[in-house]
């Protein structure tokens, strides 16, 4: 074999792998374009809490790749405020979060069974730097058969190969999913953050609960 029958079945090897790429990379976008418009429906009461939507800012959602999204703030009499967002996950960029988060530091974080022994939710605490100001982020993956899916195991943004492994999962899964993140200040009375804890239990089980109380 010469070297111009070599030269030539090199191409045809590399053409045949860019185009079984560029198929690849056109199934995946199809896939997730199919699941990337669901999105959880908000309750429709809480308690005596008022709950109104609250669209994501334009600035927030062009760093979204162009997601479906929901936001949402929960407030009581006592004002205790909660702002809710729900994302339909389409891209590495549907995982970013927030930019008021970014410049806060994760003082504390764990994963807590709040929906049964194998639903999960991420839970953090952040802390202002060089202030006594917290806030208390819940973070999860819904699918509409109620399944959850944790993230963010070192940081509330995942890293890539953490973004690479949840669109995988995406791709294997017969459902679509919807990132749902809550969150709340800690007033400063709150020393451990109880009430805290107590009122975001309360919004995330009503999320969860609406969602998949047609399922049961």
């Amino acid at each position: 074999m010469n070297e111009e029958s070599i030269l030539d079945q090199r191409i045809r090897r590399m053409g045949i792998l860019l185009i079984s790429l560029a198929l690849l990379i056109l199934i995946i976008s199809i896939r997730q374009s199919y699941s990337s418009k669901w999105l959880l429906e908000t309750p429709a009461a809480i308690d005596s809490w008022n709950i109104s939507e609250m669209p994501l800012s334009q600035e927030v959602l062009s760093k979204l790749g162009g997601s479906s999204t929901k936001g949402i703030e929960f407030r009581n009499p006592l004002d205790e405020q909660v702002r809710c967002q729900f994302i339909a996950p389409r891209s590495f960029e549907s995982y970013r979060e927030p930019d008021m988060f970014s410049q806060l530091q994760i003082s504390a974080q764990r994963s807590l069974p709040l929906f049964g022994p194998d639903k999960l939710v991420r839970a953090w605490v952040l802390k202002v730097p060089n202030s006594e100001r917290r806030m208390l982020v819940y973070a999860w993956l819904q699918s509409p058969t109620g399944g959850t899916t944790l993230f963010g195991d070192r940081s509330m943004e995942p890293n890539f190969l953490e973004r690479l492994r949840l669109n995988g999962l995406e791709l294997i899964r017969n459902e679509p999913v919807c990132l749902v993140r809550l969150y709340i200040t800690i007033d400063s009375s709150d020393k451990n953050g109880a009430q805290a804890r107590r009122t975001l239990d309360r919004i995330a089980h009503s999320i969860y609960e609406q969602n998949t109380k047609r399922k049961s």
